[in-house]
C-alpha cells in the first residue's frame, strides 16, 4: 500500500448517489490509472450511502475492498474539488479538465499530504491520453487493483457452468494473486473457453439483436476454424466453447432482446436444454426468458449427450442469463464477466469495468468513444464481424503479468514504485 507523502498529489473519485455500480467502478479505475500516469497517489473514497440500481454501499465496499491496496479518504485528509471535471463519456478533445491542466502545471495540486483533489471520475485523462500513449501505466497499476478485488470472497460462477470452467476457490485465488501479483491467467487444465457477452438495454446504448447474433456466429466460426485446424485435441479431450449472454432486464421487459435472440439462435440450430439438463424448470428457452428466469440453449450436442465439461460428448453451450434487481446477483454477473476468457462488453460502464479489472481478451466496438487497450480488439458495430485472425484460444492479458513480474524482480512493493517512470512526471 502506498504510504503517500508530502511530494505526492492526492486524487480520488467520489461521485453522487444517483450513479450505479458500473459508474462508480469505472470512475475509480480511471482515477487509479490516471494517478499512475501523473505520478500521483490514488486515495479511495468509500461509499457512505446506497446508490442507484440497488447498489448497497456496504456490500460494494466489502466486495471491492479498495482499502486493501489504497489509503482511504479520512481525517486529517480534506477533499477539495478539482474543477472542471467533464461529464463522463465526453468525447476526447472536447474538454479541458483540471487533470489535463495539472499535467502541464504541477503547482495546481497542493501535494501537502492532506489535501485530496476529488471529482466524479478521471475518464478524459485515462481514455484520451493514458490508453493511447502510455497503457503500461494501467498494466503497472492493475496488480494492486486485482489484489484488492480478490482479497475478499467471490461468488461462484453461474451454476450452469461446468465444474471444469469454475475459477479457483476464493482462498486459493487470493494466495495466487499474492504470489504472482495478479489473477492467474490462461486456460490451464480447463478444456473450456468461457465467453461472456453483456447487453445493456438502455435505448441509447442498445446494440441491435442482429449485432449480437452476428457476434455469436463470428465467435463460433473462429472456434470451428481452430478445431478444424487440429486445435483442441489431445489427452484433455476436445476444447469446448461455452458462451454466456448477460442482459440487464428480465425477458418479459426485453422482448426485442433476449427472447428475440433465443428464437434467432434456435433458427441457427440451437436447442433448449431439457429440464434435467438445465438443472432448473422445464419449458422452452424463449418461454423461460419471458418469465425472467435463466434460459439455456445448446448447439452441436446430440440428444442425450453429456453436458459440456462433463467428460463426454463435445459441443457448445449458450446460456441466456438475467441480472435480477438484487445486488447479490449483480455481483455474481460482474464476477462472471471478470472471469471470462473472451469478453464482449456493451456500451456500459458495468461491463467496461469488468474488462478493465479482468484479464480477458476484450472485443470493443468501434462506435464506443473509449480507446482499446493493447490486449483488446476493435470490432465493427455494423455489418459483418470477422474474428478469423483473433488468437485462439483467447489470450489472457499478459502485459499486466509482465509488469507485475518486473516489479517483483525489482523488489518494488508499493504502487508508486511500480508506477515510477510510466507517466509524464
Amino acid at each position: 500500500m502506498n504510504s503517500g507523502g508530502a511530494a505526492s498529489c492526492l486524487i480520488t473519485s467520489a461521485g453522487v448517489h444517483t450513479t450505479g455500480m458500473g459508474h462508480r467502478l469505472e470512475s475509480s479505475f480511471t482515477c487509479i490509472g490516471t494517478a499512475a500516469y501523473l505520478g500521483a497517489e490514488f486515495v479511495a473514497t468509500p461509499l457512505v450511502r446506497d446508490h442507484a440500481h440497488g447498489l448497497k454501499f456496504d456490500n460494494f465496499n466489502r466486495f471491492f475492498n479498495f482499502g486493501h491496496s489504497y489509503r482511504l479518504l479520512a481525517p486529517p485528509m480534506v477533499a477539495v474539488p478539482r474543477t472542471p471535471t467533464p461529464i463522463l463519456g465526453t468525447p476526447c478533445g472536447s474538454s479541458r479538465s483540471w487533470l489535463r491542466k495539472y499535467a502541464s502545471n504541477r503547482s495546481l495540486c497542493e501535494a501537502d499530504g492532506t489535501t485530496v483533489r476529488t471529482g466524479d471520475h478521471c475518464w478524459d485523462m485515462f481514455w484520451c491520453e493514458l490508453v493511447p500513449t502510455r497503457p503500461a501505466c494501467w498494466y503497472a497499476a492493475l496488480p494492486a487493483v486485482q489484489a484488492a478485488y480478490y482479497s475478499t470472497p467471490k461468488p461462484p460462477l453461474s451454476p450452469s457452468l461446468p465444474a471444469a470452467a469454475q475459477p479457483l476457490p476464493s482462498a486459493a485465488r487470493a494466495r495466487a494473486v499474492g504470489a504472482a501479483g495478479r489473477a492467474p491467467s490462461g486456460l490451464g487444465a480447463r478444456r473450456v473457453v468461457n465467453v461472456a457477452i453483456h447487453q445493456r438495454t438502455v435505448q441509447r446504448r442498445l446494440l441491435p439483436n442482429s449485432w449480437y447474433l452476428e457476434m455469436i456466429r463470428a465467435i463460433r466460426a473462429r472456434h470451428a476454424q481452430y478445431v478444424a485446424g487440429g486445435g483442441g485435441g489431445g489427452g484433455g479431450g476436445r476444447l469446448l466453447l461455452h458462451i454466456t449472454f448477460h442482459t440487464d432486464q428480465p425477458g418479459a421487459r426485453n422482448v426485442s432482446g433476449a427472447r428475440g435472440l433465443t428464437h434467432s439462435l434456435m433458427a441457427d440450430g440451437f436447442r433448449p436444454f431439457s429440464s434435467g439438463e438445465a438443472g432448473r424448470g422445464g419449458g422452452g428457452a424463449a418461454d423461460a426468458a419471458a418469465a425472467g428466469g435463466g434460459a439455456a440453449l445448446r448447439s452441436g450436442v446430440a440428444p442425450g449427450a453429456s453436458r459440456v465439461g462433463g467428460g463426454g460428448g463435445g459441443g457448445e453451450e449458450l446460456i441466456v442469463r438475467f441480472a435480477k434487481q438484487g445486488f447479490a446477483d449483480t455481483l455474481s454477473v460482474f464476477h462472471s464477466l471478470v472471469e471470462s476468457d473472451l469478453l464482449v462488453p456493451s456500451h456500459s460502464t458495468f461491463s467496461i469495468s469488468a474488462a478493465l479489472l479482468g484479464n480477458a481478451t476484450t472485443l470493443l466496438t468501434t462506435c464506443d468513444s473509449r480507446k482499446p487497450l493493447p490486449h483488446w480488439h476493435a470490432v465493427p458495430c455494423k455489418g459483418a464481424i470477422d474474428l478469423s485472425a483473433l488468437p485462439w484460444p483467447p489470450q489472457r492479458n499478459r502485459a499486466a503479468l509482465a509488469a507485475s513480474r518486473a516489479a517483483a524482480r525489482g523488489g518494488q512493493r508499493t504502487e508508486r514504485a511500480q508506477w515510477r517512470g510510466c507517466g509524464t512526471s
